[in-house]
């Protein structure tokens, strides 16, 4: 049986984290004053970066949720940086569909949306309706209100929002159309009055998260103009707030207000359509989905709503707030209004500071969303964040990449494409070890990975290494880089069996959880190694099968069988082995002595000895696949790579021929005519 957290107790986790900062701080140390020429990187600090075959392995995963197929994919991602520039790389990742399938469900994760359990609110086919390559329903969004009688042509919902606004490289739509999706989620029961009060208080909480990243209890200590932990001596303040007060712009006060406030926006009653069912007909629940208004003419899935002027006066008489006073039937519609307003605001101007600070209140509503956002990337990218748990950055370095972040993403026309390119392109994203470098010190970085590291008692201690930036591969890339290569099932988001008594998991879904991928409000998933995590990923991966095919009584063939049989009878299972360890983590082939001895005592064969005298190889080398899945290798990133592009693979699979891959490179990474390949599979950029 899995037990969910409640949010209630969730909720106070997070503020007693809050407090725990305000009331403990740690015994500050002195910061260097002088301004930095690169935000977020140490004045006159140096640079140390390992490499751009390094780079090509840090960025595939992360763009495109898989490893790269071979160390020939290596090299030739590699002459792409050799010819245009690691610019020109990543910008060709972004063009895939991989890249688009990966960050759909990424930015799902941003947005708290639910793909399992009661609350499941991507409402409609996993893979969408349209799912198209066309930026005309984001643009249709992003150019009209949700209450207009003129809506886009044809059925769609939030899956295929998600893939026109990657492909229009506009995010700005998907975060007003959420406000419907999310409260079209869940079917309360109307006759029970506390689910009407305690679903508000649940969505304001998700608001707070997914677009302000504050939190309402954590205000009183820790705002953007007054916190305890900051100093007027900028040596030792430890809390750097981006310039403007933007709490008190929405809250009218910069310690907040009650949260009742903002969850008075969250009214389910009166403002969904919900119909009444008689008992006996609908074995599930009393009520269901009305008819209404479908926003910009979404899926009647994600719910249909009553018109701002429709929905009658609110029984429970709450007001709201944010910016100003609400008092006239708040709800989703007003705040969907201002994000709408804040944004065409930000696009046309930016955020406009006044002398004293104060910011208008929607350009601060969606200053804040776009912010929240541009760190959530930078995490999924390098594992840390860049605030502090009062959701404040503690030092400049933090904060001056945070709004460089921000910027870049609001500039851009809330791009996605050019925020993770800026990203990807800081001087601390691919940080190498000192040994590759012209480097003195081994902490050589600004402390924006690990900030605390400022109050060592060593002062050469006090700056970041490489090593803050090691962390284990985000969990949704980690198990579809091992489906990938294997060539297994796609494990995606199943659905959950509910009852009204236990909530019961199937066993793929407990997989995603235990190992940290977010799928519903009880469990918002995780970033790291725990006994748990180790345990259930060794039980779904440690036989290197397929863990969950389709059909379990049917036995399929994977990337192991076409190895086995594209081998020579003269090959012998070091061959073997090192043409897998090319394909799970593209170094192909055994490095040291050690490692030899260690592959032999796992094999317990001798690894000059031939295929064809191997007893049972299939359960060999399967047993040495498990033991890579589980190796720091292939689970952890951000650890510099020694260079492996130009060796050769000793086994060549079918479809694993450098002419074929550099094929797929072209057709997948490059517009038609830019780019070529000759015989030998070397690919030729071709200028503009």
């Amino acid at each position: 049986m899995k037990v969910f957290l409640p949010a209630s107790i969730a909720t106070l986790l997070v503020l007693t984290a809050c407090q725990q900062v305000a009331q403990a701080p740690v015994e500050p140390v002195a910061m260097a004053l002088t301004a930095s020429p690169v935000p977020g990187v140490l004045e006159d600090g140096e640079i140390c970066d390992a490499g751009d075959e390094n780079f090509v392995r840090r960025i595939v995963p992360l763009l495109l949720g898989r490893r790269p197929a071979s160390v020939r994919e290596v090299a030739l991602l590699l002459s792409v940086i050799e010819q245009g520039g690691r610019e020109t790389l990543v910008r060709a990742l972004m063009r895939t569909e991989a890249f688009a399938l990966r960050w759909r469900e990424q930015i799902k994760d941003l947005l708290h949306v639910n793909r399992v359990g009661e609350r499941t609110n991507d409402c409609g086919s996993q893979e969408g309706y349209l799912w198209k390559y066309t930026g005309d329903l984001a643009a249709f969004v992003r150019d009209h209100a949700p209450d207009r009688s003129d809506q886009y042509s044809g059925e769609w919902n939030l899956t295929d929002l998600i893939a026109s606004s990657i492909y229009l490289d506009d995010l700005s739509p998907i975060y007003r159309a959420q406000f419907f999706a999310q409260l079209g989620s869940k079917i309360i029961n109307l006759d029970n009055p506390d689910a009407n009060t305690t679903w508000r208080a649940v969505y304001g909480d998700i608001f707070e998260r997914t677009y302000l990243n504050r939190r309402m209890g954590c205000l009183g200590c820790h705002n953007s103009e007054y916190s305890v932990t900051g100093s007027e001596d900028p040596a030792l303040d430890r809390t750097w707030e981006v310039p403007g007060l933007f709490e008190k712009a929405l809250y009218g006060d910069s310690t907040g207000r009650p949260v009742k406030d903002l969850a008075a926006f969250f009214r389910i009653e009166g403002v969904l359509s919900m119909l009444f069912v008689p008992e006996g007909v609908s074995p599930t629940n009393f009520w269901t989905y009305g008819v209404g208004h479908k926003p910009w003419g979404i899926t009647s899935g994600c719910g249909e709503f009553i018109l701002p002027d429709d929905i009658e006066p609110d029984p429970e008489e709450w007001t709201a707030y944010l910016g100003k006073e609400f008092n006239d039937r708040p709800s989703i519609w007003d705040l969907e209004k201002m994000l709408h307003s804040g944004f065409d605001k930000l696009r046309s101007g930016g955020l406009k500071l006044a002398e004293d600070a104060t910011v208008d209140p929607e350009e601060a509503f969606a200053y804040l969303t776009c912010q929240t956002l541009a760190e959530k990337v930078w995490i999924e990218l390098t594992g840390r964040r860049l605030t502090a748990p009062h959701f404040f950055p503690r030092n400049r370095y933090q904060r001056d990449l945070l709004m460089h972040l921000t910027s870049t993403f609001i500039e851009n026309g809330f791009s996605l494409k050019e925020l993770i390119l800026k990203a990807t392109l800081h001087p601390y994203f691919n940080p190498g070890h000192p040994s590759q470098c012209d480097v003195d010190k081994t902490y050589f970085m600004a402390p924006i990975y690990n900030p605390w590291s400022v109050n060592h008692d060593v002062e050469a201690l006090r700056g970041n290494s490489v090593g803050d930036i090691v962390e284990r591969l985000p969990p949704r890339v980690l198990i579809n880089a091992a489906t990938t290569a294997m060539e297994w099932t796609s494990i995606s988001d199943p659905n959950v069996e509910v009852t009204t008594e236990d909530v019961i998991l199937e066993p793929i879904t407990a997989f995603q959880i235990d190992i940290g991928v977010f799928l519903l409000d009880g469990e918002t998933g995780f970033r790291g190694h725990n006994v748990l995590e180790s345990l259930s990923w060794e039980m779904a991966m440690g036989a290197c099968r397929d863990p969950y095919p389709d059909d379990p009584n049917e036995t399929k063939s994977d990337w192991m069988n076409r190895l086995l049989a594209a081998a020579s009878p003269s090959n012998t299972l070091e061959d073997a082995i090192a043409t897998l360890k090319d394909r799970l983590m593209n170094i192909p082939r055994i490095k040291t002595k050690e490692e030899r001895v260690l592959m032999e005592a796992l094999t317990g064969v001798a690894l000059d000895t031939q295929l064809k005298h191997v007893l049972d190889v299939d359960g060999v080398l399967r047993r040495v696949c498990a033991a890579f899945l589980a190796s720091p290798e292939f689970t952890l990133a951000g650890a510099p790579v020694s260079n492996e592009a130009g060796r050769e693979p000793p086994i060549t699979v079918p479809g694993n021929t450098q002419f074929e891959i550099c094929n797929q490179i072209r057709v997948q990474f490059f517009e038609p005519g830019k780019a070529d390949c000759d015989a030998a599979g070397n690919l030729s950029l071709q200028a503009n």
